[in-house]
This record gives structure tokens, C-alpha cells and sequence, in this order.
């Protein structure tokens, strides 16, 4: 009894430590986002002890959209992964083959979640820049991520229009909204399955 109440403090530990890198790694990429901090001692040791592990997604060429890179949400989602799993162990809530693959087929759904509510958020900003944008206005930095967004939104647009192109502000508009039913589809179809599997006999 004993030596399974130490068990289950070292997967605690555990989980409690990756949890704090995770938001160490979270912290670094925030900071990525900010030039002028690239150089500060904070930056410099969260580089040393979080790139390491970043850079094993960097790599991963699906992960890159035109000049948009996905990869620290994978990288994050598999911290998660690694910490639900030691938490679950920990708490002896990992009983059965079941539980363990529910476990493993949430995170899973949720890294994909997270990746899609990611692109939807930059379409709705991007498509707020639009209107208060004014006409023949130029922007490098607009024009770079027009350049990744473009393929995204007119590929889900032209299959509600009939395969004519719309314009910007209209393809915009047309994406966000159905990325928002096909995350609201997608939890209710994830959670569903996740119930199922749970109620598996091993």
C-alpha cells in the first residue's frame, strides 16, 4: 500500500513539473512575438532550457501554413498529453486500457481544437483590420499573412459559392463562420466517442 501511495506521488511530481515547463515553453513563445525582448536575460534562459523541445516540431512541414508556424501548438499539446497521463496515473484514474486510450484520444481532439480556434481567431482579426482598413493601404506585415490565409479562406469559400471566387471580406466571413460549426460539430462528435470508449469492458 505503501509503495503505491509512493507510486502515485511520483507520477504527481511529475505531472506538476511538466505542467510548469509547458508553461515555461508558453512563456517563450509569447515572447517570440516581441523583438524587443529578444536579447533580455528571461528570454535567453527560457531559449536555453524550452528551444530544445520546440525545435523537434519546427521541422514538421504540414505544421507551416504560408508563413504561419503551428508547431508550438503541437508542441504544447504534447505536454498536455504527457501530463494528463501522468496526472491520470497519479490519481489511479489510468485502471483500464480504455480510460488510458479516451485519455490519449482527447488530447488528441484538443490539440486539433486548439489548432482550428487558432485559425479562426486570426481570420476574425484579420477580417476587423479589413473594415477599418482603408482603401489602397499597404502593409508588408498584412500582406505576408494574406499570402498564408488566402489558400485557407478561398479553398472553404468556393465550396459554398460553387466554385467562384468571392472577395476577400466575403471569404473571410464565409470561413469563420464554418470553422466555428465544424469546431461546435467536432467537440460534440469528440465527446461522444470519448463516452463510448470509456464504456469499453478492458
Amino acid at each position: 500500500m505503501e509503495m503505491s501511495m509512493v507510486n502515485f506521488n511520483i507520477f504527481k511530481l511529475a505531472a506538476a513539473v511538466v505542467s510548469i515547463y509547458a508553461f515555461l515553453c508558453f512563456i517563450r513563445i509569447i515572447l517570440t512575438w516581441i523583438p524587443t525582448l529578444a536579447y533580455s536575460p528571461v528570454t535567453r534562459f527560457l531559449a536555453s532550457i524550452c528551444d530544445p523541445y520546440l525545435n523537434l516540431f519546427r521541422g514538421i512541414r504540414f505544421l507551416r501554413i504560408g508563413g504561419i508556424d503551428l508547431s508550438p501548438l503541437l508542441a504544447l499539446g504534447v505536454l498536455e498529453a504527457v501530463q494528463m497521463v501522468l496526472g491520470g496515473l497519479g490519481s489511479g484514474r489510468m485502471a483500464s486500457i480504455s480510460s488510458l486510450l479516451a485519455l490519449l484520444i482527447q488530447v488528441a481532439g484538443q490539440i486539433f481544437f486548439a489548432v482550428l480556434q487558432f485559425i479562426i481567431v486570426v481570420l476574425i482579426i484579420r477580417l476587423i483590420i479589413v473594415f477599418l482598413q482603408r482603401q489602397n493601404s499597404y502593409s508588408p506585415i498584412l500582406s505576408q499573412l494574406d499570402s498564408s490565409l488566402s489558400p485557407i479562406v478561398y479553398g472553404i469559400a468556393k465550396t459554398f459559392t460553387g466554385g467562384k471566387e468571392p472577395s476577400y471580406k466575403a471569404a473571410l466571413i464565409i470561413s469563420i463562420i464554418a470553422l466555428i460549426v465544424v469546431s461546435v460539430v467536432f467537440n460534440l462528435v469528440l465527446g461522444t466517442i470519448i463516452r463510448l470508449i470509456a464504456l469499453l469492458p478492458f
